[in-house]
């Protein structure tokens, strides 16, 4: 749910930290300003995932969609970064958005991904009798904190899972046509 997801924008941020704080002897200045601006990303918790994700659904909602598609990087005052170095005013880092996005994609839109929410679902819908798929597909409600806090994230949370399944079915439905004609070119072959 939701708190997997904030744990997966966690180790997502760190993985992004710890590889771009690999040595590298020809370090400048660059260098050394992205290694401070995501030393935050090691004594992060999850009130600040909560604060980034929530900071990326108000700049998806305040913004068209051809803005996101350009942004990089988000604001965001994180609430370690006061407690981490001591400041009483709040200071706003930079942060990319990549770790967030693929957070969220890892989470609720990879069908390839057993804890995944659309595998869930597809697992669920595929497990059903042939003639309930369509109606189990066109009565999908989403419930909960997660979903009402993702329904504007990005695109939102339905339109993401609609196109993660259509995705996931369409790529299955190619694989399958292909191998049936493969399997005519062979017949026709012999």
């Amino acid at each position: 749910g939701y708190h997997s997801f904030l744990c997966q924008i966690l180790e997502n941020y760190r993985e992004s930290a710890t590889n771009d704080n690999n040595p590298d002897e020809n370090e400048n200045e660059t260098d050394q300003e992205s290694k401070h601006q995501n030393k935050w990303a090691m004594n992060a918790s999850l009130e600040d995932a909560f604060v980034i994700a929530q900071t990326w659904v108000s700049t998806s909602m305040s913004n068209p969609p051809e803005h996101l598609e350009s942004l990089t990087t988000i604001p965001v005052t994180l609430p370690s970064t006061q407690i981490y170095e001591g400041n009483d005013a709040p200071t706003t880092t930079d942060i990319p958005i990549q770790p967030l996005l693929q957070a969220f994609h890892h989470i609720y839109l990879d069908y390839t991904n057993p804890s995944s929410l659309i595998y869930a679902m597809l697992t669920s819908i595929v497990s059903s009798p042939i003639d309930y798929r369509r109606v189990a597909l066109q009565n999908i409600v989403l419930i909960g904190g997660g979903s009402s806090a993702l329904r504007f994230f990005g695109q939102g949370l339905a339109t993401a899972l609609s196109g993660a399944g259509k995705k996931a079915c369409c790529g299955d439905i190619v694989q399958s046509l292909s191998k049936e004609s493969e399997i005519e070119e062979k017949k026709e072959d012999a």
